[in-house]
């Protein structure tokens, strides 16, 4: 409690403002004291308070600067490279970039939708190439002449036995 505000009236002067975004003061303050009390030898050589303050500040000056580095110095974690929402503007969404196949990707489904649809007797073939068209149940139903429960239980069946 006596020596803490020493410690972070340093942070608070060292701290460039681009990192109190990032950063709480607090934080640094609390590594201070872990890099202090784990090594507990040192704290044998302070007779004089004023000596205490001047250790502990310089710390507290190294872990911002260490913070500083980290942060504005180095590629993986530069602070320079952050964009605000705001300045992106309209570009879609990470969840909103349609997905595109792979080319390998769509052989394998061709084959596979080939494959099944030769397993099949023509009316199930008909059902299948309707609804990959994006045929509704009910217009599948009108162009086959079928009734509509029957085809949801043939697309279902199929649907099914292509899990398995």
């Amino acid at each position: 409690d006596q020596y803490g505000p020493h410690v972070l009236r340093v942070v608070r002067r060292r701290l460039h403002p681009r990192l109190r975004r990032r950063f709480d003061s607090a934080d640094f303050l609390q590594a201070v004291w872990a890099s202090f009390f784990t090594h507990r030898c040192r704290i044998a050589r302070f007779d004089d308070p004023k000596r205490l303050v001047a250790f502990l500040g310089e710390v507290a000056a190294n872990k911002v600067r260490m913070a500083h580095r980290h942060c504005l110095g180095t590629k993986k974690a530069n602070m320079e490279r952050e964009k605000s929402l705001d300045s992106v503007g309209n570009k879609p969404l990470a969840s909103e970039i349609q997905y595109r196949e792979t080319p390998s990707q769509v052989a394998v489904a061709r084959e596979t939708w080939e494959r099944m649809l030769a397993e099949q007797p023509w009316h199930c073939q008909k059902i299948l190439e309707l609804r990959r068209q994006g045929k509704t149940y009910e217009e599948i139903a009108r162009t086959l002449q079928m009734n509509e429960r029957a085809v949801r239980r043939i697309v279902h069946r199929l649907v099914m036995r292509s899990k398995s």
